[in-house]
């Protein structure tokens, strides 16, 4: 009797409200996430010999199968939003091929290792931002993590990895960011 009330008390506590709750903080956390990367946009100078031309759009891909709160935020950001003048394309990549073709990667936090680790040497020696949610992301790159820590996200930053390839933080960019090594 004990064992089928407990039964009972584990399948209420996963029940289709949990999952609806926990799909309601993932689509916070995305967007969320969506405004992050814009603002690293704004926040960040890329080198010159970054864009082809004055005209050039912001390119912005994302590694790893995007869920739809994301996909919908940065579709905002293309509709409505540039940068420095620039406007902004995301791209969708399934692997590490076409990562250096962009400005900024974010990757997600379900990729494999060596995945992750592809991208990073993809991107290393050129002005490509790479930007991950993986507790242990910086390890494998430098670059820029947004993981969560309570009920917030924190931003930790590369800061000399990232300089060294010419990239320019700005100071508030600074203020908001933990400087990891």
């Amino acid at each position: 009797m004990l064992a089928g009330a407990l039964l009972a008390a584990c399948a209420v506590t996963i029940s289709p409200t949990t999952v609806v709750a926990q799909q309601q903080v993932s689509a916070k956390e995305y967007t969320l996430k969506a405004a992050f990367l814009y603002n690293f946009m704004r926040y960040v100078t890329w080198p010159e010999e970054a864009f082809e031309s004055a005209s050039s759009p912001f390119v912005v891909g994302v590694v790893g199968e995007p869920p739809a709160a994301l996909r919908k935020s940065l579709g905002y950001y293309v509709r409505k939003k540039n940068v420095a003048g620039r406007s902004i394309k995301v791209v969708y990549l399934k692997d590490h091929i076409g990562a250096a073709d962009c400005h900024m990667v974010f990757v997600r936090n379900v990729l494999e290792d060596d995945l992750v680790a592809k991208v990073a040497a993809r991107c290393a020696n050129g002005p490509v931002l790479v930007v991950g949610e993986a507790d242990g992301f910086l390890k494998q790159t430098t670059g820029i993590c947004v993981v969560p820590a309570g009920r917030t996200l924190e931003v930790r930053l590369h800061l000399t990895g990232v300089a060294a390839r010419g990239f320019e933080i700005d100071a508030r960019f600074l203020r908001i960011a933990r400087v990891v090594p």
